[in-house]
């Protein structure tokens, strides 16, 4: 089917007449630099380009386009992706009514995406993320002088041995930072997903994989409150509702989804070398280690800023999507509430397994109570 005849399709006019109506929305949330015409033809262009966007959940699918809108990046498969995933949801009656699946949509921003915030902060001289495979030159140390990381590509990779992902960012100012995660420690990660083996860790697994090691590497980084939004779009994909029946002591529970995926990879949050960085060559030297100067300290304390601003956003974030009379916010008002309800748990020291049914019946909504009982300031 052409695309004369794609965009003649009645579900395509219907969705395009749709946007039309939340135009002024998306203007609200927009930058300066997209326009709510461009917004909107991305959105049909990407619309007509997959079918399963014009029959999925209208609600999520607007919901997610308003979060490519307050994140200023086009939902083009570059900067960001109409992501659709499966969720079960009960039809009729909520008593007696049944179980059905639907086609639900997300929001997820891509790495050139979130590149495109980094750069935005007006502090990054470079950014760069990488795979290492077989026969490539690589090197990642730590010496007096900072981190460093080099990497060379060979002739004929062997594509099939993936040896490293890395992330590196270059300040202005001179300062580097590096990240490196083996391809097992990112296995661990996509195995922690809900849609393991389909959706983006299928469709696009250099892609998640990228986005994996960038987001344990930007919590070190000093504008790590700028871009920590934009990365926990991805929250959607891991199973946050399996943590309820985490029986490790609360005080000694990793808290924030970023961490608990370190966690499972084994992965400490340290101020330097996060991950043991191993001779990969005979003749290559071991990283000299690292003085300690205190920034763990201030690292922590910028992570319990962070939550706090989180908390400001979230709630910023319901307000926003309250603007518009069409647009359809059921489902974060509800998310927002059980986020409170947990985080009130949390300062009565109930269990955190004693998640109230009503907060039981929706992954989003569990995730959400649980999201607020692991904050950080209860």
């Amino acid at each position: 089917m052409n695309d004369v005849a794609i965009s003649n399709d009645p579900n395509v006019q219907t969705l395009r007449a749709q946007i039309e109506k939340r135009l002024d929305s998306f203007a609200e949330a927009l930058p300066s630099h997209i326009t709510p015409e461009q917004f909107k033809a991305v959105l049909v262009r990407a619309a007509m380009a997959d079918p399963k966007l014009l029959t999925a959940d209208r609600v999520s699918f607007f919901e997610a386009a308003l979060a490519a809108a307050i994140d200023g990046l086009m939902p083009d498969k570059k900067e960001g992706a109409m992501v659709i995933y499966r969720s079960k949801i009960r039809e009729g009656n909520k008593a007696n009514g049944k179980e059905i699946w639907i086609d639900k949509v997300q929001w997820m921003p891509m790495i050139r995406g979130i590149f495109n915030k980094v750069y935005n902060t007006g502090l990054v001289k470079s950014a760069t993320v990488g795979i290492v495979y077989g026969g490539d030159q690589f090197r990642a140390w730590v010496d007096d002088d900072g981190e460093h990381l080099f990497h060379e590509e060979a002739d004929e990779q062997d594509r099939k041995i993936i040896r490293r992902v890395y992330a590196q960012v270059v300040m202005k100012s001179g300062g580097c930072f590096v990240d490196t995660m083996r391809s097992d420690d990112i296995e661990k990660v996509r195995q922690s997903s809900k849609n393991k083996d389909s959706g983006p860790w299928v469709d696009w697994w250099e892609e998640m994989a990228f986005k994996t090691v960038f987001r344990h590497l930007s919590k070190r980084l000093p504008f790590s409150r700028e871009v920590s939004p934009i990365l926990d779009r991805d929250n959607f994909l891991y199973d946050l509702a399996a943590q309820a029946r985490d029986i490790t002591p609360a005080g000694n529970r990793p808290r924030g989804i970023a961490n608990r995926l370190d966690a499972l990879v084994g992965i400490t949050d340290q101020s330097g070398s996060s991950i043991p960085m191993e001779k990969l060559g005979e003749n290559e030297k071991l990283p000299a280690e690292r003085k300690d100067t205190g920034r763990k300290t201030e690292q922590q304390q910028r992570r319990r800023d962070t939550r706090q601003d989180d908390d400001r956003r979230q709630q910023n974030d319901q307000q926003d999507g309250d603007r518009d009379g069409d647009q359809p916010t059921g489902g974060a008002e509800q998310e927002a509430a059980a986020y409170r309800a947990g985080r009130e748990a949390r300062s009565k020291e109930m269990s955190r397994k004693a998640i109230p049914a009503e907060y039981k019946k929706e992954e989003a909504l569990t995730a959400a109570w649980l999201e607020g009982f692991d904050a950080e300031g209860n």
